[in-house]
């Protein structure tokens, strides 16, 4: 079969976004010389095919972005026509038309001869008319559609459509996983995410199944097609989704060897976007270890510079990153280095290096109608113009960058929305199935029974005809088991009655446990609005101050709370390393509206392993919101909050301590509704540990006292909480 990819629609995509370039297929070469070997030993149609598949091997190679393999078209054009002629001389339909489909496109790609290449590729329609065959209609198809520019021609999706149910009709997988990993592209590209994503996931579980020929190539759609859905993810906003997608496509190239996944670059540049630094600059040296001369590493390091801000460093990398990218690929224009040079330049005010960079970046993202990355364009365009006092053209770029991010954010939200329809959609088509499977499954039970009940109804009549023939026997026995049973019922009412008082018993045992967790319940549902009040207080000050981007990472923060608070709320019990999970989070936008004016560490004192350990949830944050509010906001100098955790004896021990002004200075400082609010929290805290504590030998209550320093001064206030917590078996 012709496994081939078109080079233009790499470079196109390739071009707009490099860390999702399907891998490039490297020839294996010790597959074509144990092909080579096998042509000694093979005779008629199994002798084309070997030739066919040679073949296919180069044109695989030639068709990528490895421009030095390109010598080898004379080897794949030399292979064709040899498999050509032998199945001609021996009347081998099949592999005359296969060969025919490889001739096609290399004479079309590499000699230029359109005249020649539709020749051959009509005489391989010609035979797979003649044979019916679905499967040569399928790859010709294919090549009919590879023979014009897919991002402009959108008129040859129909042959590709076409290429692709055929494929499908005759099981072709390793057809199928091409053809619909182009029509990804294609649809990519053009900016309808929907059918690109439908048509990844299509080419992802064909591209899955064991393949015949070129295995590398089959690996590389793999990663590819994962690597699109991870993008796709990455577009509308969903990162956890698009990393679990890279990961998946990383672990799937380790398992198989693969070093040309590219999918450390991809990893690396969606922790950038998460402003996990570290761990972004892990991945991408990761990708300096498997190609050290790969100058798109430079690329993507530069860009852990820039988000960190360190400009000079940072453009550097981006000059050597472009200098080597046009090294070695002097014809195509990759518009990514631009971006960021660009953007580089305009950070460090030099706007008039920075002017051309954003406006070639604009023309080329324009013709690609790639929406976002024309957003980008725009805003760079606004910031060089205006630091070039050009406040007029900054302005139009200004309007065009708000309608465009408008559009795409409408388009993102669709997206989700029919997404999330589908898998709603699925869920029910599945919920259907099952119930029909239920309701087959009662019926077989139900035909059971009845023939059970039959096969009753004959042994009983059987048993009474021996009855008749046995009568005076029968009665005397019914006379001494009657007795007896007389005697055993009396021993089953007493029986019963024990059982009835333990049941009894047992139900108000379990209505006492309802009610406590029911008025647990309660407090978690004040808890929530009291928390949810002083967040909306601080997200209300940085809009009061006009303070727009502090609000908006204020609220992004808060929106990641309070989705977390809203889940675990609605638990009884919660991991110990959930309630950390959202105390970090709480203390990081506390950090974030006071300036950092303090600093907070979590330790554990000995051995714990917090997602084996349950507790209720938002336990802990009232104390620690009571002692930033009460304790460190009022003291002169920089502020620590430390929460130290050990267990002991099967409780939890948690120590609350800062460095503020203590409970006596707090007092006299704070106002009326600020001791209000206090209460509340701590009133709140204290019942629910109340509630947890039932039926505890030792109590679950929490002791405030003052940090006294080695001058008798206080030093800060300290509260001890012992939790009696449930572990996991």
């Amino acid at each position: 079969m012709f496994k081939t990819v078109s080079a233009i629609l790499i470079f196109f995509i390739f071009g707009l976004r490099a860390y999702t370039q399907p891998p490039i297929p490297k020839v294996d070469s010790l597959r074509i010389e144990s092909l080579k070997k096998q042509l000694d030993f093979l005779k008629d149609s199994a002798r084309v095919d070997c030739l066919n598949d040679i073949s296919r091997e180069y044109i695989i190679v030639i068709n990528s972005l490895s421009w030095d393999h390109w010598d080898k078209r004379d080897s794949a054009i030399l292979y064709s026509k040899k498999a050509n002629e032998e199945a001609t001389k021996i009347n081998y339909k099949t592999g005359q038309a296969y060969s025919l489909i490889d001739l096609s496109r290399v004479f079309l790609l590499f000699k230029k001869d359109t005249i020649r290449s539709e020749n051959y590729l009509q005489q391989a329609f010609s035979i797979a008319q003649q044979l019916h065959s679905d499967k040569i209609a399928g790859w010709a198809y294919l090549a009919k559609a590879k023979k014009s520019n897919l991002q402009t021609d959108t008129t040859q999706i129909t042959p590709l459509k076409t290429a692709l149910l055929l494929f499908q009709k005759s099981g072709d997988k390793e057809g199928e996983a091409e053809a619909a990993k182009i029509l990804c592209d294609v649809y990519y590209t053009n900016w309808k995410l929907e059918e690109a994503f439908e048509y990844a996931e299509l080419s992802l579980a064909a591209a899955k199944v064991k393949r015949i020929h070129n295995i590398t190539y089959g690996q590389n759609l793999v990663i590819s097609s994962l690597g699109y859905i991870g993008l796709i993810y990455e577009e509308v906003g969903d990162l956890e989704s698009a990393m679990q997608s890279s990961v998946n496509a990383r672990q799937y190239a380790q398992e198989n060897n693969n070093k040309d996944g590219g999918m450390e670059i991809k990893i690396g540049a969606l922790f950038i976007k998460l402003k996990k630094y570290d761990s972004a600059l892990y991945y991408i040296n990761q990708r300096f270890i498997l190609l050290p001369g790969d100058p798109w590493n430079y690329l993507f390091l530069g860009e852990v510079y820039f988000a960190t801000k360190n400009y000079n460093k940072a453009l550097e990398l981006f000059l050597k990153a472009e200098s080597g990218i046009k090294k070695i690929y002097p014809d195509v224009v990759y518009t990514r280095p631009m971006l960021f040079v660009g953007k580089t330049y305009e950070a460090l005010g030099a706007f008039s290096k920075a002017l051309p960079y954003a406006q070639n970046f604009i023309i080329h993202t324009r013709n690609w109608r790639q929406i976002n990355y024309t957003i980008d364009g725009y805003e760079l365009m606004t910031k060089v113009l205006h630091g070039l006092h050009q406040d007029d053209s900054a302005f139009f770029y200004l309007q065009a960058h708000a309608r465009l991010k408008d559009s795409l954010a409408n388009k993102y939200f669709l997206w989700r929305l029919n997404y999330k329809l589908a898998s709603y959609k699925k869920a029910a088509e599945d919920e259907k199935k099952a119930n029909q499977i239920q309701i087959l499954t009662q019926n077989d039970k139900i035909k059971q029974q009845q023939l059970k009940q039959q096969t009753l109804i004959r042994n009983f009549l059987v048993l009474a005809l021996l009855s008749v023939i046995g009568i005076g026997t029968f009665i005397f026995r019914n006379l001494s088991l009657r007795r007896k049973n007389e005697k055993l019922e009396g021993e089953r009412i007493e029986n019963e009655l024990k059982l009835r008082q333990l049941q009894s018993d047992e139900s108000n045992a379990k209505l006492q446990h309802q009610a406590a967790e029911l008025e647990m319940q309660a407090l978690r549902a004040q808890m929530n609005p009291h928390f949810i009040f002083n967040c909306l207080s601080s997200i209300n000050k940085y809009i009061i101050k006009n303070e727009t981007e502090a609000a908006s990472d204020y609220l992004t923060r808060f929106s990641r709370l309070i989705r977390m608070v809203l889940i675990n709320s609605q638990k009884t019990l919660i991991t110990l390393e959930e309630e950390l999970n959202m105390l970090r989070l709480y203390l990081d936008m506390e950090r974030l509206r006071f300036n950092n004016i303090f600093d907070y560490n979590i330790i554990f004192t000995n051995a714990i392993e917090p997602a084996t350990v349950f507790i209720p949830p938002l336990l802990l944050q009232p104390f620690c919101e009571n002692a930033i509010w009460h304790g460190l906001m009022h003291k002169e100098g920089h502020g620590n909050l430390d929460i130290a955790l050990t267990i002991q004896d099967d409780i939890l021990f948690c120590s609350i301590s800062d460095n503020g002004v203590g409970r006596e200075k707090a007092t006299e400082l704070k106002s009326k509704s600020a001791e209000r609010q206090k209460s509340l929290g701590l009133k709140i805290t204290n019942n629910r540990l109340a509630l947890l504590n039932q039926g505890a030998q030792e109590d679950s209550y929490y002791k405030m006292n003052d940090i006294i320093d080695e001058e008798g001064k206080i030093g800060g206030t300290r509260v001890d909480i012992k939790i009696h917590y449930n572990e996991l078996v």
